[in-house]
């Protein structure tokens, strides 16, 4: 008697156990999947804000401080700001992470033309004095040409863009 009291406790799980498991499943692999997602279309706005934040640092310096020349330089994973000094030396002042999954590029003011910050370095230069932009270019190509603006554009896989407008005559720019 006592053998078939532990053979009928043996049962295993219930169909309705089964279900219940898998749909809790179902709804933590959503809730992830979601949450990966925003984290990595959250880096875009991040990536932007470090490259405003860079521009406005650096013209605010080529504004107030004596160099040769200010500049900031986007090269793939990170921005750096540049100060040359009357004898041609590079000295980074300061620098800005940009997020692994994020691609950055410069649109010129053709509208058309693209230039990816992973293939070239982009740098961006910015008059003494004024703030002016003076240049923007990249290895063997000069972006800025005869129009008004171009943009910065920090991209999460064609799905989250976030854009920085940079005003030629003023240097400023802006972030959309």
């Amino acid at each position: 008697m006592c053998q078939r009291k532990h053979q009928s406790s043996n049962r295993g799980f219930s169909v309705i156990e089964v279900i219940v498991v898998v749909a809790i499943m179902s709804v933590m692999i959503g809730l992830i999947s979601i949450t990966y997602t925003v984290v990595k279309k959250a880096n875009v706005t991040k990536a932007s804000k470090s490259i405003d934040n860079l521009l406005t640092t650096c013209r605010e310096k080529a504004m107030t401080n004596s160099a040769k020349e200010w500049k900031v330089v986007i090269d793939g994973d990170r921005a750096v700001i540049i100060k040359v000094d009357s004898e041609g030396n590079e000295i980074e002042i300061a620098s800005e992470t940009i997020p692994s999954n994020v691609e950055v590029y410069v649109v010129a003011d053709d509208g058309v033309s693209q230039y990816y910050a992973a293939d070239n370095p982009i740098s961006i230069s910015f008059k003494l004095l004024s703030g002016e932009v003076s240049s923007v270019y990249t290895t063997g190509v000069t972006i800025k040409g005869s129009g008004t603006q171009c943009r910065i554009v920090s991209d999460y896989k064609n799905k989250k863009q976030s854009t920085i407008t940079l005003y030629y005559a003023t240097g400023k720019h802006t972030v959309e």
